[in-house]
Protein backbone atom coordinates (compact mmCIF):
# COMPACT_ATOMS: atom_id res chain seq x y z
CA UNK A 1 0.00 0.00 0.00
CA UNK A 2 2.82 2.40 0.85
CA UNK A 3 4.40 1.81 -2.58
CA UNK A 4 1.08 2.55 -4.31
CA UNK A 5 0.63 5.76 -2.32
CA UNK A 6 4.20 6.77 -3.08
CA UNK A 7 3.66 6.17 -6.81
CA UNK A 8 0.51 8.30 -6.76
CA UNK A 9 2.34 11.12 -4.97
CA UNK A 10 5.18 11.02 -7.52
CA UNK A 11 2.72 11.03 -10.44
CA UNK A 12 0.84 14.01 -9.01
CA UNK A 13 4.09 15.84 -8.49
CA UNK A 14 5.03 15.27 -12.13
CA UNK A 15 1.65 16.45 -13.36
CA UNK A 16 1.90 19.55 -11.20
CA UNK A 17 5.09 20.69 -12.95
CA UNK A 18 4.11 23.19 -15.66
CA UNK A 19 5.18 22.43 -19.23
CA UNK A 20 8.29 24.25 -20.29
CA UNK A 21 7.62 27.44 -22.23
CA UNK A 22 8.15 27.28 -25.99
CA UNK A 23 9.35 30.39 -27.80
CA UNK A 24 8.60 30.69 -31.50
CA UNK A 25 11.06 33.17 -32.94
CA UNK A 26 10.07 35.81 -35.46
CA UNK A 27 10.44 34.51 -38.98
CA UNK A 28 9.03 33.94 -42.45
CA UNK A 29 7.02 30.79 -43.10
CA UNK A 30 7.69 29.44 -46.60
CA UNK A 31 4.88 27.53 -48.35
CA UNK A 32 4.34 25.67 -51.62
CA UNK A 33 1.10 25.56 -53.65
CA UNK A 34 0.75 22.31 -55.65
CA UNK A 35 -1.04 21.67 -58.94
CA UNK A 36 -4.23 19.71 -59.16
CA UNK A 37 -7.23 22.01 -58.79
CA UNK A 38 -6.97 22.33 -55.02
CA UNK A 39 -6.38 26.09 -55.08
CA UNK A 40 -9.28 28.10 -56.47
CA UNK A 41 -10.03 31.79 -57.03
CA UNK A 42 -13.51 32.95 -58.03
CA UNK A 43 -13.31 35.81 -60.54
CA UNK A 44 -16.86 36.85 -59.68
CA UNK A 45 -15.30 38.60 -56.68
CA UNK A 46 -13.48 41.12 -58.93
CA UNK A 47 -14.96 43.72 -61.37
CA UNK A 48 -14.09 42.01 -64.67
CA UNK A 49 -16.79 43.75 -66.71
CA UNK A 50 -15.91 47.16 -65.28
CA UNK A 51 -12.20 46.87 -66.04
CA UNK A 52 -12.23 44.98 -69.37
CA UNK A 53 -15.49 46.31 -70.79
CA UNK A 54 -16.21 42.66 -71.62
CA UNK A 55 -17.64 39.67 -69.81
CA UNK A 56 -15.95 36.57 -68.45
CA UNK A 57 -16.72 33.60 -70.71
CA UNK A 58 -14.80 30.78 -69.00
CA UNK A 59 -15.44 29.13 -65.65
CA UNK A 60 -15.20 31.88 -62.98
CA UNK A 61 -13.58 29.44 -60.54
CA UNK A 62 -9.98 29.40 -61.73
CA UNK A 63 -7.55 26.64 -60.73
CA UNK A 64 -4.22 28.04 -59.55
CA UNK A 65 -0.76 26.69 -58.76
CA UNK A 66 2.35 28.25 -57.27
CA UNK A 67 4.93 29.95 -59.51
CA UNK A 68 8.00 29.93 -57.21
CA UNK A 69 10.10 33.01 -56.62
CA UNK A 70 13.65 33.04 -58.01
CA UNK A 71 16.34 31.69 -55.68
CA UNK A 72 13.84 30.02 -53.29
CA UNK A 73 12.91 26.60 -54.77
CA UNK A 74 9.29 25.63 -54.34
CA UNK A 75 8.34 28.77 -52.40
CA UNK A 76 5.40 30.79 -53.73
CA UNK A 77 3.73 32.04 -50.54
CA UNK A 78 5.25 33.52 -47.38
CA UNK A 79 3.57 34.36 -44.07
CA UNK A 80 5.54 36.48 -41.59
CA UNK A 81 5.51 36.60 -37.80
CA UNK A 82 7.61 39.66 -37.03
CA UNK A 83 7.70 39.23 -33.24
CA UNK A 84 8.67 36.34 -30.98
CA UNK A 85 5.77 34.55 -29.26
CA UNK A 86 6.04 32.40 -26.14
CA UNK A 87 3.64 29.56 -25.37
CA UNK A 88 3.56 29.33 -21.59
CA UNK A 89 1.68 27.30 -19.00
CA UNK A 90 -1.70 27.90 -20.65
CA UNK A 91 -0.59 25.94 -23.71
CA UNK A 92 -1.70 28.64 -26.16
CA UNK A 93 -0.43 31.99 -27.42
CA UNK A 94 -1.44 34.54 -30.05
CA UNK A 95 0.64 36.77 -32.31
CA UNK A 96 0.20 39.01 -35.36
CA UNK A 97 0.88 37.48 -38.80
CA UNK A 98 0.90 39.01 -42.27
CA UNK A 99 1.28 37.66 -45.78
CA UNK A 100 4.36 39.25 -47.37
CA UNK A 101 4.77 37.32 -50.65
CA UNK A 102 2.45 35.52 -53.07
CA UNK A 103 2.94 34.15 -56.60
CA UNK A 104 0.09 32.10 -58.08
CA UNK A 105 -0.76 31.34 -61.70
CA UNK A 106 -3.76 29.91 -63.55
CA UNK A 107 -3.41 26.30 -64.68
CA UNK A 108 -5.49 27.09 -67.78
CA UNK A 109 -6.18 30.31 -69.68
CA UNK A 110 -9.05 32.60 -68.74
CA UNK A 111 -11.41 33.68 -71.54
CA UNK A 112 -12.64 37.29 -71.43
CA UNK A 113 -14.36 39.01 -74.37
CA UNK A 114 -13.18 36.30 -76.76
CA UNK A 115 -9.52 36.65 -75.72
CA UNK A 116 -7.38 34.19 -73.78
CA UNK A 117 -5.40 35.44 -70.78
CA UNK A 118 -2.91 33.89 -68.39
CA UNK A 119 -3.80 34.98 -64.86
CA UNK A 120 -1.16 35.66 -62.21
CA UNK A 121 -2.13 36.61 -58.68
CA UNK A 122 0.38 38.50 -56.54
CA UNK A 123 0.06 40.90 -53.62
CA UNK A 124 -1.16 44.46 -54.09
CA UNK A 125 1.44 47.20 -54.13
CA UNK A 126 -0.39 48.66 -51.12
CA UNK A 127 0.53 47.43 -47.62
CA UNK A 128 -1.12 44.24 -46.39
CA UNK A 129 -3.19 44.35 -43.22
CA UNK A 130 -1.97 42.19 -40.35
CA UNK A 131 -3.98 39.22 -39.15
CA UNK A 132 -3.51 37.02 -36.12
CA UNK A 133 -2.57 33.42 -35.37
CA UNK A 134 -3.21 31.34 -32.25
CA UNK A 135 -0.73 28.54 -31.49
CA UNK A 136 -1.66 25.50 -29.41
CA UNK A 137 0.98 23.22 -27.91
CA UNK A 138 0.25 19.47 -28.06
CA UNK A 139 3.75 18.30 -27.09
CA UNK A 140 7.27 19.64 -26.65
CA UNK A 141 7.89 19.63 -30.42
CA UNK A 142 4.87 21.59 -31.54
CA UNK A 143 1.13 21.50 -32.04
CA UNK A 144 -1.55 23.17 -34.16
CA UNK A 145 -2.37 26.72 -35.13
CA UNK A 146 -5.34 28.64 -36.47
CA UNK A 147 -5.18 32.04 -38.14
CA UNK A 148 -7.17 34.86 -39.69
CA UNK A 149 -5.31 36.45 -42.58
CA UNK A 150 -6.46 39.47 -44.62
CA UNK A 151 -5.11 39.41 -48.18
CA UNK A 152 -5.15 42.30 -50.66
CA UNK A 153 -4.36 40.79 -54.09
CA UNK A 154 -3.35 42.13 -57.48
CA UNK A 155 -4.50 40.21 -60.56
CA UNK A 156 -2.39 40.37 -63.73
CA UNK A 157 -4.01 39.20 -66.98
CA UNK A 158 -1.57 38.58 -69.88
CA UNK A 159 -2.88 37.98 -73.39
CA UNK A 160 -1.27 35.97 -76.20
CA UNK A 161 0.67 39.05 -77.40
CA UNK A 162 2.08 39.80 -73.97
CA UNK A 163 -0.25 42.76 -73.27
CA UNK A 164 -1.33 43.04 -69.67
CA UNK A 165 -4.43 44.22 -67.81
CA UNK A 166 -4.00 44.71 -64.05
CA UNK A 167 -6.71 44.67 -61.38
CA UNK A 168 -5.26 45.87 -58.08
CA UNK A 169 -7.83 45.31 -55.34
CA UNK A 170 -6.39 48.31 -53.47
CA UNK A 171 -7.44 50.52 -56.39
CA UNK A 172 -10.72 48.98 -57.59
CA UNK A 173 -13.47 47.45 -55.51
CA UNK A 174 -13.06 43.71 -54.93
CA UNK A 175 -14.66 41.50 -52.34
CA UNK A 176 -12.69 41.65 -49.04
CA UNK A 177 -10.47 38.59 -48.71
CA UNK A 178 -10.12 37.56 -45.08
CA UNK A 179 -8.78 34.01 -45.15
CA UNK A 180 -8.72 31.46 -42.36
CA UNK A 181 -6.49 28.59 -41.30
CA UNK A 182 -7.93 25.99 -38.94
CA UNK A 183 -5.92 23.54 -36.80
CA UNK A 184 -2.90 23.28 -39.10
CA UNK A 185 0.14 21.38 -37.83
CA UNK A 186 3.42 22.99 -36.84
CA UNK A 187 6.74 21.97 -35.30
CA UNK A 188 9.76 23.84 -34.02
CA UNK A 189 13.28 23.03 -35.11
CA UNK A 190 14.74 23.28 -31.60
CA UNK A 191 12.35 20.81 -29.93
CA UNK A 192 13.46 17.54 -28.30
CA UNK A 193 12.58 15.59 -31.47
CA UNK A 194 15.12 17.72 -33.34
CA UNK A 195 13.08 18.19 -36.52
CA UNK A 196 15.61 19.06 -39.24
CA UNK A 197 14.21 20.81 -42.35
CA UNK A 198 17.47 20.28 -44.24
CA UNK A 199 17.22 16.50 -43.86
CA UNK A 200 13.91 16.63 -45.75
CA UNK A 201 15.28 18.89 -48.50
CA UNK A 202 13.02 21.71 -47.29
CA UNK A 203 13.70 25.19 -48.62
CA UNK A 204 14.71 27.45 -45.74
CA UNK A 205 14.66 31.22 -46.11
CA UNK A 206 17.87 33.05 -45.32
CA UNK A 207 17.81 36.53 -43.85
CA UNK A 208 18.26 39.07 -46.64
CA UNK A 209 16.94 36.84 -49.46
CA UNK A 210 14.74 38.85 -51.90
CA UNK A 211 11.24 37.37 -52.24
CA UNK A 212 8.93 39.30 -54.53
CA UNK A 213 8.93 42.88 -53.28
CA UNK A 214 10.28 42.12 -49.79
CA UNK A 215 13.47 40.88 -48.15
CA UNK A 216 13.20 37.81 -45.94
CA UNK A 217 13.88 38.04 -42.21
CA UNK A 218 14.77 34.31 -42.22
CA UNK A 219 12.81 31.18 -41.38
CA UNK A 220 13.09 31.23 -37.58
CA UNK A 221 12.39 27.98 -35.70
CA UNK A 222 8.71 27.55 -36.69
CA UNK A 223 7.72 25.18 -39.51
CA UNK A 224 4.09 25.05 -40.67
CA UNK A 225 2.54 22.02 -42.34
CA UNK A 226 4.33 19.35 -40.30
CA UNK A 227 2.66 17.17 -37.65
CA UNK A 228 4.37 17.16 -34.24
CA UNK A 229 4.82 13.39 -33.91
CA UNK A 230 7.72 10.94 -33.95
CA UNK A 231 7.94 10.68 -37.74
CA UNK A 232 7.03 14.35 -38.42
CA UNK A 233 4.74 13.64 -41.42
CA UNK A 234 3.67 16.41 -43.76
CA UNK A 235 0.29 17.96 -43.03
CA UNK A 236 -0.85 20.12 -45.99
CA UNK A 237 -3.63 22.53 -45.06
CA UNK A 238 -6.23 24.86 -46.54
CA UNK A 239 -6.29 28.64 -46.29
CA UNK A 240 -9.84 29.61 -47.18
CA UNK A 241 -12.72 32.05 -46.94
CA UNK A 242 -15.40 30.48 -44.72
CA UNK A 243 -18.75 29.14 -45.85
CA UNK A 244 -21.34 29.40 -47.29
CA UNK A 245 -19.45 29.55 -50.61
CA UNK A 246 -15.70 30.14 -50.38
CA UNK A 247 -14.50 32.19 -53.40
CA UNK A 248 -10.89 31.44 -52.41
CA UNK A 249 -9.33 28.13 -51.38
CA UNK A 250 -5.55 27.90 -51.13
CA UNK A 251 -4.02 24.50 -50.36
CA UNK A 252 -0.42 24.73 -49.22
CA UNK A 253 2.32 22.36 -48.08
CA UNK A 254 5.86 22.84 -46.77
CA UNK A 255 8.42 23.47 -49.54
CA UNK A 256 9.70 19.87 -49.57
CA UNK A 257 10.58 18.24 -52.94
CA UNK A 258 9.22 16.98 -55.23
CA UNK A 259 7.51 20.13 -56.47
CA UNK A 260 4.76 20.36 -59.09
CA UNK A 261 6.13 22.52 -61.91
CA UNK A 262 4.67 23.82 -65.16
CA UNK A 263 6.99 25.14 -67.89
CA UNK A 264 8.23 28.69 -67.39
CA UNK A 265 5.96 30.77 -69.67
CA UNK A 266 8.65 33.39 -70.31
CA UNK A 267 7.36 36.81 -71.39
CA UNK A 268 4.30 35.31 -73.13
CA UNK A 269 1.61 32.88 -72.01
CA UNK A 270 1.70 29.17 -72.80
CA UNK A 271 -1.73 28.02 -73.96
Amino acid sequence: MKKVLLSIVVLLAILAVPAAAQTLRAGDGALNTPLGGQTLFDLRTVPIQQVFGASLQSNPRVDLFGRPFPDVPGVDSVMRRDTDVTIGASGTATSPVVIVALSLESEKPVLIGGQKFRLNIVLSDSPQQKGSATYRRVNADGGTFSATLPVLPKLIFTDEKGNQVVIDCAVVSCRPYVLQVSNAGWVRTDGPGQFDPASRGMTQLRQGTPIGNVTSIGSGNFVAGITASNSFPEAPYNIFIPEPEPPVEHWVRPPIPPFDVLPDPGPFPIF
